[in-house]
């Protein structure tokens, strides 16, 4: 459904333990990757927040 829709970029707190679904979003040209790679860029994190 996201591929079909035009996505263009996807962001995820926590490792799937199956990486299919993310491999699948790769080869679609979706920029899927995880959320703590950009965290410090939006905004200060929130108790709970995943760490580094």
């Amino acid at each position: 459904m996201l591929i079909n829709s035009n996505v263009a970029h996807v962001l995820y707190r926590r490792q799937y333990r199956d990486p299919t679904g993310v491999e699948l979003l790769h080869r679609a040209g979706v920029d899927a990757r995880p959320f703590r790679e950009l965290a410090e860029l939006f905004r200060e994190p929130l108790p709970g927040d995943p760490g580094p």
